[in-house]
């Protein structure tokens, strides 16, 4: 997901708690938000109703400005869905994370990366 911009949509499934079957045509679904390790907050995007149990998240602006983004979504009938969203700014910092993690093991940078010149990497497949 890019990071701080409109318009990006999350599609997920929801499951009736009695059975495990798709959980179609459910209203009133909460969306719960959490940016950057901080409070749970209401979600302020719009769910819409998709088919054979699927619904997707309308994110607005604001609920994408954070690096790790969590989502939960919540219906009495329903089995609870969370996602761990990570966002990508387009920075070298953000697209050198994602050279790292793209292997088997993913390893922890620290540090800061402050420019292109600071960032050298070489990557092989095994």
């Amino acid at each position: 997901m890019k990071r701080n911009q409109a318009g990006q949509i999350l599609a997920f499934q929801m499951n009736k708690l009695s059975d495990g079957t798709n959980a179609d045509g459910l209203t009133g679904i909460s969306a719960k938000v959490e940016i950057d390790g901080g409070g749970e907050a209401n979600g302020l995007g719009s769910i819409v109703a998709t088919s054979r149990g699927g619904y997707k998240y309308l994110w607005p602006q604001g609920e994408t400005d954070g690096y790790h983004v969590a989502v939960s979504f919540y219906h009495p009938q329903a089995i609870t869905q969370r996602f761990n969203i990570y966002t990508d700014d387009g920075s070298v910092g953000t697209e050198l994370a994602k050279v790292i993690k793209s292997g088997e093991t993913a390893r922890h940078v620290q540090g800061t990366v402050h420019t292109e010149e600071d960032v050298e990497a070489t990557i092989t497949r095994v």
